[in-house]
């Protein structure tokens, strides 16, 4: 099956690199075949010995918000992945924006792109220090809460209107939640754990607005952290893969399920779709797109289905 479905995967591949809004992700796995690499840093070009292995969540949003998945595993991080991707970029597309958590591994070399971070990962920082200063931290998730409270019903409406609510109701305190860390911070020592949870906010503020100046962003990378679950549920089940060929296969099969999924389609009947018609696909890869296949031929999903899944809402685009 799967290797009748490899031409779906580069198509893929390249439908992402032309993408205006990808969101990437990590979770540990195990090739249980694979040894340490020698990898060379991207940021120096030196070479070090690498054996932790991932399974990389990368989610381009098209411009009518259709968003597709690629899983990846070996031995990289998201970053990594998303630069062998975005190298085949075309040079006359605008840059893309990115919504990943702020690890140095996440950053991006092959191409200007632009960084929107995470705020779910900014709001876990306020919970650690709720546990070491318990007034600051609950003023810090207090304005955090009600940055969110601003976003939350509005993945329906026009992604203008969307914005403009977010400026109004969540931007004034998102520059709250700045001039309070701004100034807690500097009341501690700069190797103090407190100020270093303040400082991720603080240092990196400038990203963290980016939703609040462009249309059609989420808050949060939720969707790609939700793709990890399905790949650690496979991997709880199999104790990881024997072999590169294993993974690659694993890799093909959890990328057109989670297609099916995200595109609200049925995953079981996309993937018969695909081997029965496997070798057109090897000439028209774009007509298999759930999107482009009949809802009489691919089902929608059942209530039931969407909510054992329980797929986070992401912004839409009216076009």
């Amino acid at each position: 099956l799967a290797e009748g479905l490899v031409k779906m995967l580069e198509f893929i591949r390249a439908y992402i690199a032309l993408c205006s809004l990808i969101q990437t992700d990590d979770t540990s796995n195990r090739i249980h075949e694979l040894g340490a690499q020698i990898k060379e840093k991207r940021s120096d070009g030196s070479l070090t010995l690498r054996d932790g292995c991932h399974s990389t969540i990368v989610l381009g949003v098209d411009d009518k918000k259709r968003v597709l998945p690629l899983i990846t595993t070996g031995i990289h991080h998201a970053g990594e992945v998303l630069d062998d991707i975005l190298k085949h970029r075309p040079d006359d597309l605008s840059k893309p924006i990115t919504v990943v958590d702020l690890s140095k591994v996440n950053e991006v070399y092959e191409c200007d792109a632009t960084l929107s971070a995470c705020l779910q990962h900014a709001r876990d920082r306020f919970i650690k220090l709720e546990k070491l200063d318990i007034n600051l931290g609950a003023e810090c998730l207090s304005q955090m809460k009600k940055v969110f409270l601003a976003d939350k019903g509005t993945h329906n409406l026009p992604p203008e209107e969307r914005l403009a609510r977010l400026q109004k109701n969540g931007l004034p305190h998102l520059e709250n939640l700045y001039k309070i860390c701004s100034k807690a911070r500097d009341n501690y020592p700069n190797n103090s754990e407190i100020y270093k949870l303040l400082n991720y906010f603080v240092a990196n503020f400038q990203h963290f607005i980016i939703p609040f100046n462009i249309e059609g962003l989420p808050l949060t990378n939720n969707l790609s952290e939700w793709c990890t679950y399905i790949v650690a549920r496979y991997r709880a089940n199999s104790k990881g893969y024997k072999n590169i060929k294993g993974a690659k296969t694993g890799d093909i099969i959890q990328t057109l399920v989670l297609t099916a999924l995200l595109s609200g389609r049925n995953p079981y009947q996309y993937l018969f779709y695909l081997h029965q018609n496997r070798f057109d696909l090897e000439n028209n890869p774009e007509s298999y797109l759930p999107w482009e296949i009949s809802e009489g031929i691919v089902q929608p999903l059942t209530a039931r289905v969407r909510m054992n899944f329980s797929i986070p809402n992401q912004p839409r685009n009216t076009n």
